[in-house]
């Protein structure tokens, strides 16, 4: 058998050889394996899964995909896959085969704006931050992000370092998240005994080898790990125990790329497309179903016609207002009567107590 020490001298010859079809201007595709562990306080894994990645990549745009295999239980997971095609990401979660049924063909979909993945999973995060993340660091090496080790929509948000690049190629080799407010995980306003301390250094990434691909310098093995961080008011101060740790390397490098870095949409797709949203009202988004395997452009005129059609009904829907958005004085009358009718009885009962009763009195 041969060892991971071994395969990595293997594996670096092998990239220098394909070095010459990779050049400097960012065209590459690369494969490779993730574990991801679940740490108890001495260290041991308590949980692990592992999962396939494929990334391509020219210049700033981008797709990652993720084939999750199997955890520490025997269960498997999903295939996701997102394309960013510089302006927006594109994404899709396939179910595996063995989970659909003929009930349940729907895979889901979104599209949204920005350059940081936060609608994708940490594992595919990950694989971003390792491969992909050029587009994103060249233009703020340093602010605040989700914790890229939580999933979609997570808070609170972490303040990040990009500390080191590799050279030429310009992805990250150090990265530092740190708390940077007194919030709760949540972002609720919760006891202060259960909130974060700022300023704990609560993540890291790391690149543990990389190795030259003709002029441009790729990272071979890496790793995210996150940390405890200790709570207001509580006992425990060492912040350097590890939680969670991902692991990846790359396996295999191709100077080609897809024709296409558009995630593929093989079945009937439900997508949530937040390029469409109203500031206005309540639209942050409009749904529809994919079923020719194309993703639209913003300016399609079905999606158009849908956006206009919620915006209407958005507004029809808001309180004192008609189908064009004018007040409505019946309807505004009508509702601030119906505010003001309960302090009205409240007054007419307390009255109706203090009257004096009349008595009937004998001569």
């Amino acid at each position: 058998m041969i060892s991971w020490l071994s395969a990595r001298y293997v594996l670096i010859a092998l990239l220098t050889w394909l070095g010459a079809r990779v050049s400097v201007a960012q065209t590459y595709t690369v494969k490779g394996d993730l574990i991801y562990s679940i740490l108890d306080r001495t260290g041991v894994a308590t949980y692990a899964a592992r999962s396939h990645f494929t990334t391509s990549v020219s210049n700033h745009l981008w797709r990652v995909r993720m084939d999750f295999l199997e955890d520490t239980n025997g269960e498997h997971g999903n295939m996701e896959e997102a394309g960013f095609d510089g302006t927006n990401i594109f994404k899709v979660l396939t179910s595996m085969p063995e989970q659909v049924t003929k009930s349940n063909l729907l895979d889901s979909g979104s599209i949204g704006g920005g350059s940081f993945p936060s609608s994708l999973s940490p594992y595919s995060r990950v694989i971003w931050l390792a491969t992909a993340s050029v587009s994103f660091f060249s233009i703020a090496k340093q602010g605040k992000v989700a914790a890229p080790w939580l999933g979609p929509g997570s808070y609170p948000l972490m303040t990040y370092a990009l500390t080191e690049t590799l050279d030429s190629s310009n992805l990250p080799r150090t990265i530092l998240f740190t708390t940077n407010v007194r919030t709760s995980p949540s972002g609720a306003n919760q006891d202060r005994s259960g909130l974060l301390l700022t300023n704990f250094v609560t993540g890291r990434y790391s690149v543990l080898a990389f190795t030259n691909i003709g002029r441009a310098i790729l990272p071979m093995e890496f790793e995210l790990v996150r940390f405890f961080v200790p709570r207001v008011n509580s006992e425990v101060t060492n912040s350097s125990l590890p939680l969670n740790v991902f692991r990846g390397r790359i396996t295999s490098v191709i100077g080609d790329i897809p024709s296409t870095l558009y995630p593929n949409v093989s079945r009937k797709t439900f997508v949530h497309d937040y390029r469409f949203r109203d500031s206005n009202t309540y639209v942050k988004e409009i749904t529809y179903a994919l079923t020719n395997g194309q993703w639209p452009d913003i300016n399609d005129p079905r999606l158009l016609a849908l956006f206009e059609r919620r915006l209407k009904a958005a507004k029809a829907n808001e309180p004192g207002k008609n189908l064009e958005g004018r007040s409505n004085p019946l309807i505004t009358a009508i509702i601030l009567a119906l505010g003001i009718l309960p302090f009205v009885l409240v007054f007419l009962m307390r009255n109706k107590v203090k009257q004096p009763q009349n008595k009937n009195t004998k001569t």
